[in-house]
């Protein structure tokens, strides 16, 4: 690859004729185009379609998981959720092990999707996070939309959170899945699940 050392030139970013020149660590370059190799064989076209699922039900899965601090310095939550999905785990464990704390420990009722309580020892700053979400039967693809709710803790303390979650529709999913947490100190607790049937 050439340099250019700007002269009459100048700098350049583009394309001219067979000819593209850009900036890179800002040092200038001039070098041929080329085109891009795309041999759709089938092994790379079914490692597309799984990349397009994963990338999918991570975006579901993000509408909760966005409400939560990033797991890892320099890798967002939503691409953990598509490096292990890609890596073949199904919904259940791509949504496990997410969380840095492990002390706030909590249950949620979720007989009724008007009035879902979550309970447990909570503290002033604490936030409550659900996410809800309908699954196909297999209870490993997410079907749309999911939901995703947050509660402030305003009082000193308190042992449970009212949410009312009428706006998620499960439509004619055959399984849902519940997903929630607890932010304390800008850090998410253990995330729990819990799915079921409809």
């Amino acid at each position: 690859m050439a340099r250019i050392t700007k002269g009459i030139l100048g700098g350049g970013r583009g394309k001219v004729a067979n000819v593209v020149m850009g900036s890179w660590k800002g040092i200038d370059y001039l070098r041929a185009y080329a085109v891009p190799s795309n041999p759709r064989t089938p092994r790379q076209q079914a490692r597309r379609s799984q990349l397009t699922l994963a990338s999918r039900i991570a975006s579901e899965l993000n509408k909760f998981f966005s409400l939560l601090p990033d797991e890892r310095p320099k890798l967002s939550n939503y691409n953990i959720l598509v490096q292990r999905l890609i890596n073949g785990a199904d919904t259940y464990n791509t949504c496990a092990g997410f969380g840095t704390r492990n002390d706030i420990p909590t249950t949620a009722n979720l007989s009724n999707f008007s009035s879902i309580v979550i309970s447990g020892s909570f503290v002033a700053a604490d936030r409550v996070v659900l996410g809800l979400f309908a699954l196909n039967d297999d209870n490993d693809v997410v079907l749309g939309p999911g939901r995703a709710f947050q509660v402030t803790i305003s009082a000193s303390s308190a042992t449970s959170v009212t949410i009312n979650a009428s706006s998620f529709n499960p439509g004619d999913a055959p399984e849902f899945m519940a997903i929630w947490t607890v932010i304390r100190g800008g850090q998410a607790n253990n995330v729990s699940i819990f799915m079921s049937s409809q």
